[in-house]
């Protein structure tokens, strides 16, 4: 039998010969056991443990989970101990048996004090004994034992260690404490730090432990009381790093404005800073406690300082950007006036004062980035001039030209295509007109002339042949330059 323990499966199961009829109902092979039947056989056998030692030990209990068939006084299990390592044996004088055979047996847990003679000796064995007769009579299966324990009464519970450290997060070199939080009373300690200066401490608060290369670092602690021990390791729980002073940079938008510009800064700084200190002469605002601000304006002509100080825990570094900043001025710009022109007639324009010119919109425009553009447009129209100087400074007017509406359509009723040179050829007559379609029909629907051309007229004949006398039926679309659509039909008369 291996030594006792507790939630382990230490079992003395006595069953049955394998020869046996019985064998197969009673459970498997095992120590000859047959309660009656066929070739009843006595049996008595036992199993023991090893050596145990119970020096210091005093008012021990041993305890076991049963289950037992037989009969009292012939067929019971037992329990016996010895004091010399196994050459004498005292039998305890309970049996283990089934008291009613009619009734299923069960699970039974069973608590015996040890008696004080088998304390403070180093060779202290218990056993388990199983006896039947062969007089047939008892019942299958007889005596199974689990869960075998000894067992002294505690005085308290052992320790529950924990601990925490001053910090855990620091720069190589650095030194830092650690606290005992252990409960339950601990009264010795044993830490353990790998890779710090000491390595251990048996100390309860363990100061000064110092990390001098970056890593990330385990620390132990087993905390004892008389009731016994715990450990607690928490892994990488010191992180040492190589710490450095942060090293200040930056970078802006643009260096070279105009008045009322306003730039971005970004913060290119090494070194992880954790605050900034930044400085902006004749902007503003003119200071900002951001990592990269935003929207910083100049609205003065000049030339400008920019200034920054960052800090991380490790100390600060400052960078002045002297005159770095360059604010031009806005250029002066000149237009013509306002003014009025008919429909179909055009006008230049002037502006001066940059080095180039753009125009917007560009419609009805020769040139949109002349100086002198000449504008033709069909409605009334604001053009906005932006003119840029050599700092690349933009400055913005407009000039309004109002357009007249002067619209007019004319067509004859009637000609005379008879070569005299008067009114020889039909055309329509107007001004202000964008689009025109001129459609001529006879009387049986047959169109006899078309055209989009205001130049072009109707001589009177159709593919290429004079027409006699007639009534003619005209359609008449279009559209004015103002926007304003033509739909016009009517008749005429062709008189030679």
């Amino acid at each position: 039998m291996p030594p006792p323990q507790s939630g382990g499966n230490s079992k003395l199961h006595i069953s049955c010969d394998p020869l046996e009829p019985f064998c197969g109902l009673m459970g498997g092979p095992g120590c000859i056991y047959n309660a009656g039947g066929i070739s009843a056989i006595a049996t008595d056998k036992y199993v023991s443990s090893p050596d145990i030692s119970t020096i210091g030990q005093t008012n021990i209990t041993l305890s076991f989970w049963y289950v037992a068939n037989g009969q009292s006084g012939n067929d019971y299990g037992s329990v016996r101990l010895s004091d010399d390592g196994g050459l004498n044996w005292f039998p305890l004088l309970t049996q283990y048996f089934n008291p009613n055979p009619n009734v299923p047996v069960t699970c039974t847990q069973e608590s015996i004090a040890i008696p004080v003679n088998y304390e403070n000796i180093s060779n202290f064995r218990i056993g388990f004994r199983w006896i039947n007769n062969d007089d047939a009579t008892g019942a299958d299966p007889p005596f199974s034992i689990d869960d075998i324990e000894l067992s002294v009464p505690s005085s308290g519970p052992p320790p529950v260690t924990d601990f925490n450290a001053s910090i855990t997060s620091i720069c190589e070199g650095d030194c830092i404490d650690f606290n005992d939080l252990s409960t339950n009373s601990p009264t010795s300690w044993e830490w353990s730090f790998p890779g710090a200066s000491p390595a251990s401490s048996t100390s309860q608060n363990p100061t000064s432990i110092c990390y001098n290369t970056a890593g990330s670092y385990d620390v132990t602690l087993i905390a004892f009381n008389a009731n016994g021990s715990d450990t607690l390791e928490k892994t990488q729980y010191i992180s040492a790093v190589i710490c450095l002073l942060p090293s200040c940079n930056f970078s802006f938008t643009d260096s070279n404005l105009c008045e009322g510009d306003c730039i971005d800064f970004t913060d290119l700084s090494s070194g992880t800073p954790t605050s900034w200190e930044w400085s902006f002469s004749g902007a503003s605002p003119s200071t900002s406690n951001l990592q990269s601000p935003t929207n910083i304006c100049y609205s003065s002509v000049g030339t400008y300082d920019v200034g920054l100080i960052v800090t991380n825990t490790n100390g600060s570094d400052t960078l002045n950007e002297i005159q770095k900043i360059n604010v031009s001025a806005t250029p002066t710009i000149q237009v013509s006036d306002d003014s009025t022109i008919f429909i179909g007639n055009n006008i230049q324009l002037s502006a001066s004062g940059g080095l180039t010119y753009q125009w917007s919109p560009s419609t009805g425009l020769d040139d949109p980035t002349s100086s002198s553009p000449i504008a033709s447009p069909s409605q009334t129209t604001t053009y906005t001039i932006t003119i840029t100087d050599q700092n690349n400074c933009t400055a913005t007017d407009s000039v309004k030209i109002e357009v007249l509406s002067l619209q007019s359509l004319f067509i004859p009723t009637a000609f005379s295509p008879n070569d005299d040179n008067q009114n020889d050829v039909l055309y329509v007559r107007g001004s202000g007109i964008d689009q025109l379609s001129l459609k001529i029909y006879d009387r049986y629907g047959r169109m006899i002339f078309t055209t989009t051309d205001i130049s072009k007229g109707w001589d009177g004949s159709f593919k290429g042949k004079p027409l006699s006398n007639n009534v003619f039926t005209y359609y008449l679309s279009g559209l004015y330059l103002s926007g304003e659509i033509i739909d016009q039909k009517g008749t005429i008369s062709l008189v030679r």
